[in-house]
């Protein structure tokens, strides 16, 4: 099962005078933990539809299993396939961090 935290903020680098709020969750053993870019939602097929936050839920519940680098690989594989070579028009970056204890 894929969860979304609903955490926004100011990105980082728009301002010099950031500020963070404390935010603390409780992870089990095997979760993961998944940061990315805009570009990752917003990639778009020769449609113009968006991957969207539904699709990366999809992957990530559907994979949500594997070791970081093998769902870092998964995911980009489904932008891969979803956008079906239309040029990427933003960054996609993509952080992973997976609870061992």
């Amino acid at each position: 099962m894929a969860e979304q935290l609903c955490i926004r903020g100011t990105a980082l680098n728009f301002t010099d005078a950031i500020v963070c709020n404390d935010y603390s969750i409780r992870l089990q053993a095997g979760d993961s933990v998944i940061l990315y870019s805009d570009g990752v939602t917003e990639a778009r097929n020769v449609s113009g539809d968006l991957f969207g936050v539904e699709r990366l839920q999809a992957t990530v519940s559907h994979a949500g299993h594997e070791a970081p680098d093998s769902l870092l690989r998964t995911i980009l594989n489904e932008i891969k396939i979803f956008s079906n070579d239309v040029e990427q028009s933003d960054d996609i970056t993509i952080v992973i961090m997976k609870a061992t204890l």
